[in-house]
C-alpha cells in the first residue's frame, strides 16, 4: 500500500514535475473532476443502475427524488462545460478549464498533443455547453417556450460519460507524461454514507411500515407500531 499523501503534498509534487503554473492548474482540474466522477458515480447509483431502485424511490418520495435526479443532472452538465470553458472569459477574466493547459506547455510536438486532446474533448462535449448555454446558466426565451429553431443538443447518460472520459483522458496524458501515472476516475464514488446507504435504508424502511401495517390489519400490533417519531 502506497503512503498517503495530502492535498498540498501531492500539489507540490506535481509543481515540482511540471513547474508552478502547469503543476498547479492540474493539481486544481484534477480535484474538479475527482469530485465530478464521485457526484457522477452516485447519480448512477440512484438513477442509471437498476429499475428496482426508480421504483423503490418511486414508492417512497416520488417527487422528492424527481427533484434529486433533476438537480444532479443538470449540475453535472454544468460541471463538465466549466472544465471544457474558453481560456479566459471577456479576455481578462482566467477560468479553471483544460484549454488552459497548452498555454502552460512549451514542449511544442507535447502541446500538440494536447491540444489534438481538447478538441476531441469539445466535440464530445458541446452538449453540455449547449446546455449550460441555453438552459443552465441562461434560459433562451425560445427554448423556454419551446420555439426554438434548434432544439438543445440531445443529453444522455452514455453521451456524459463519453465527456468524462474524454476530459479524464486530457489529464492523464499530462500526468502520464510528468509523474509517470494516470489516475483511475472510474472508481471515484462508493463512499460510506452515499447513495448505496440511502437505498439500503429505503429498503428497509419500506420492509418495515409494510410489516407494521399488516400487524395492525391482523390486530397484532405493539405499543411501538403508533409511535410518531420526532423527525
Amino acid at each position: 500500500m502506497g503512503d498517503f499523501k495530502t492535498a498540498e503534498q501531492s500539489k507540490q509534487e506535481e509543481i515540482e514535475a511540471m513547474g508552478e503554473p502547469l503543476g498547479e492548474l492540474y493539481h486544481h482540474l484534477w480535484q474538479e473532476l475527482t469530485w465530478l466522477y464521485s457526484k457522477w458515480f452516485e447519480f448512477v447509483e440512484l438513477f442509471g443502475t437498476k429499475k428496482s431502485r426508480i421504483d423503490l424511490m418511486n414508492e417512497t418520495a416520488p417527487y422528492f427524488f424527481n427533484i434529486v435526479q433533476s438537480t444532479f443532472w443538470e449540475n453535472i452538465l454544468l460541471s463538465i462545460a466549466k472544465l471544457i470553458d474558453v481560456s479566459n472569459t471577456y479576455g481578462k477574466k482566467a477560468n479553471l478549464t483544460i484549454l488552459k493547459i497548452p498555454e502552460l506547455i512549451d514542449e511544442t510536438k507535447f502541446k500538440k498533443e494536447i491540444t489534438e486532446l481538447i478538441e476531441e474533448a469539445k466535440e464530445k462535449t458541446k452538449f453540455c455547453t449547449d446546455w449550460r448555454n441555453r438552459r443552465l446558466a441562461h434560459f433562451d426565451y425560445l427554448v423556454a417556450i419551446n420555439k426554438s429553431t434548434k432544439e438543445l443538443e440531445l443529453a444522455s447518460r452514455e453521451k456524459a460519460k463519453t465527456a468524462l472520459t474524454s476530459i479524464a483522458k486530457v489529464l492523464n496524458t499530462v500526468s502520464k507524461k510528468y509523474l509517470g501515472s494516470t489516475t483511475a476516475f472510474d472508481f471515484t464514488g462508493g463512499s460510506i454514507g452515499g447513495a448505496g446507504f440511502l437505498l439500503y435504508y429505503l429498503h428497509y424502511g419500506i420492509k418495515n411500515i409494510n410489516e407494521r401495517e399488516e400487524r395492525i390489519l391482523n390486530h397484532k400490533s405493539t405499543d411501538c407500531d403508533f409511535e410518531e417519531p420526532d423527525i
